[in-house]
């Protein structure tokens, strides 16, 4: 739930000023002025969610302004960042507002968020069941897993959506948006920094000519290099590679990596890395979001 609107300025002689503040906010204390405008340090337009005290804001830096919503307890702040964005953007503030100005801005902002895709999925029945499926099954939290064609997949989530990868994966980043989920970077894959697709091999190649065709050569490893291997329970093998064009032989090939949707070559140092999370459910907000949903719905039952 949004509780109030408020907007701030910062004056460089006098510092933050406090501009408006909607009639369901009675006051905002000097602690909380100083830790929006702390949170936004450079001063240059973005998002941030601030903490203070027993109360939360979601703030938008547009220069001059600091716009913020005071939120709920339980209200997530991550679907609060487009709707502000879009808003802001479309707005034609004057350089001194009035105070109509800001209510209709104040009103708007309310019109967008709650007309926003994940406004709209954090009211669906279908997030509830599934959130209720997860938790009745002790699910805490689901481990990625790749896929050459999409990349990132959650195969266990796809199991409780009934939907194919892809757009499993969309449902998710909605709901981690909106703070039902958390993620944790657990694994980075490589990708071609060219088209970024995700079907790379790596080949070895000659340090002398570069070419890729080569020989694996095993030979039986000397008494001193047995006796390091015999304690990581490897074959006393010591492996070489030679080249089948100039014949030189190596134990140390070149990496080289190749993308077999573009045909893009590249060294390791080159090649683009993207992470894959694990999403971590936040209980305290799903659990808050099922009571929210059901108490909705059981007042439209009763109004019928």
């Amino acid at each position: 739930m949004i509780k109030g609107f408020a907007v701030f300025r910062m004056d460089p002689k006098i510092g933050p000023q406090h501009i408006y503040r909607s009639d369901t906010i009675r006051e905002i204390s000097h602690q909380e002025v100083l830790a929006i405008f702390a949170t936004h340090n450079l001063f240059r337009e973005g998002f941030r969610g601030v903490h203070v005290s027993n109360r939360t804001w979601a703030t938008y830096v547009f220069p001059p302004w600091i716009v913020a919503l005071l939120l709920g307890p339980d209200e997530p702040i991550g679907p609060l960042r487009e709707p502000m964005k879009r808003i802001l953007h479309a707005s034609k503030l004057s350089d001194n507002p009035k105070v109509e100005e800001w209510k209709n801005l104040y009103h708007e902002l309310l019109t967008e968020i709650q007309s926003s895709p994940v406004a709209d999925l954090l009211t669906s029945q279908r997030t509830t069941d599934f959130l209720k499926e997860m938790m009745k099954l002790g699910i805490h939290f689901f481990d990625p897993h790749f896929n050459f064609e999409i990349g990132t997949t959650y195969p266990v989530a796809d199991h409780l959506t009934g939907l194919n990868s892809y757009d499993t994966r969309l449902f998710l980043e909605k709901l981690t948006l909106a703070g039902i989920f958390t993620s944790e970077p657990v694994i980075g894959v490589t990708h071609c920094p060219i088209c970024l697709g995700f079907k790379v091999v790596s080949r070895l190649a000659c340090p002398k000519c570069s070419v890729t065709a080569l020989d694996v050569v095993r030979f039986p490893a000397s008494q001193e290099t047995q006796k390091e291997e015999a304690s990581t329970s490897k074959k006393p093998m010591e492996l070489f590679y030679s080249c089948l064009t100039c014949q030189h032989t190596t134990s140390e090939p070149v990496v080289t990596l190749l993308c077999t949707e573009c045909g893009s070559q590249f060294q390791p140092d080159e090649a683009a890395y993207r992470n894959m999370d694990r999403l971590v459910l936040n209980r305290p907000i799903a659990e808050s979001l099922i009571k929210k949903v059901e108490e909705s719905d059981a007042e439209k039952s009763n109004s019928n």
